[in-house]
């Protein structure tokens, strides 16, 4: 995948109100990205941006392996946190 590929990861809460799962699910289909580009989570028992609260392992498994499938182009590091 060549460095700055646009990528979409929505994680939604089950029991968001303020965004509820059927607009996040809307905004996936709608964007016209490769699946392997975008991905959807929902995570049970989640209010608005509580995600990480109720999930944070499994949250922290979720985005760093979505980002790092667009972290290296031919084996060379595109970025790096710290």
């Amino acid at each position: 995948k060549p460095a700055g590929t646009p990528r979409l990861l929505l994680i939604g809460g089950v029991e968001d109100h303020l965004a509820p799962m059927d607009m996040c699910r809307r905004l996936y289909e709608a964007c016209s990205l490769p699946h392997g580009a975008r991905a959807i989570w929902y995570v049970e028992g989640a209010q608005h941006l509580q995600a990480f609260e109720v999930a944070p392992l499994e949250y922290e498994e979720r985005v760093v392996g979505f980002l790092e499938g667009f972290a290296c182009d031919a084996g060379k590091v595109v970025s790096q946190t710290a």
